[in-house]
């Protein structure tokens, strides 16, 4: 089935990011990339003339789609319905090419300083973790709000602090769960009632007892 033109971009795209992440951006020639989408080198030039044109376009479509996504949770009531939803499109966003150029601006550090996009991305997170706290947070709803938000992005990289941990998949179901987890008790308001964390069961023997 031929390809169209968005689809053979966003390949091309996602192919060349890889490859810069996996053996790095000196060593990938634009030949090797034509040849890895099945495409000639003069078909690769109709949508990008230089490295430095998909670089520039992988981190604008991650820019594009986080300035998205924080348009929705401004105009979306908080809930465990927009909890879920939230969630799942944080962790859309990192499953593709945002992963991607995320790793890739941790494989080379110097491109944070290329068009301000490293100023650019932490202040796409700080806004995200200020729309999930809400306004005039509690010191546990800005906490709850950070960690969330922690754990999808850490969810995207191979590797942290203590090294790899699982695969793409487990990582991904581990840190849905944390994250819904996590941002339960400052999802409610409007007359919604917080759920609340288990008590331990000794405590909840003792109120038991008590009653």
């Amino acid at each position: 089935m031929p390809r169209n033109g968005q689809s053979t971009r966003a390949e091309i795209m996602h192919v060349a990011m890889t490859r810069f992440v996996q053996q790095g951006y000196d060593k990938t020639s634009l030949r090797e990339i034509a040849e890895a989408c099945g495409v000639t080198k003069a078909a690769l030039y109709y949508y990008f003339r230089t490295k430095d044109e998909i670089v520039r376009a992988a981190l604008e479509e991650y820019s594009i789609a986080m300035r998205e996504l924080l348009d929705w949770i401004e105009a979306t009531p908080r809930s465990m319905d927009r909890n879920r939803e939230l969630v799942d499109r944080v962790l859309e966003l990192l499953d593709g090419n945002g992963a991607v150029a995320l790793r890739f601006v941790q494989a080379n550090p110097t491109v944070l300083a290329r068009d301000d996009f490293g100023e650019r991305h932490v202040d796409y997170v700080k806004a995200l973790v200020k729309a999930i706290a809400g306004p005039d947070p509690s010191a546990d709803a800005a906490l709850r709000a950070t960690m969330t938000v922690g754990v999808l992005m850490l969810s995207s990289l191979d590797a942290s602090p203590i090294g790899p941990i699982g695969d793409a998949d487990e990582r991904r179901t581990a840190a849905r769960e944390l994250a819904l987890q996590t941002l339960a008790p400052i999802s409610e308001r409007d007359g919604e009632r917080h759920d609340q964390p288990a008590q331990p069961e000794k405590e909840r023997q003792q109120r038991k007892h008590r009653g």
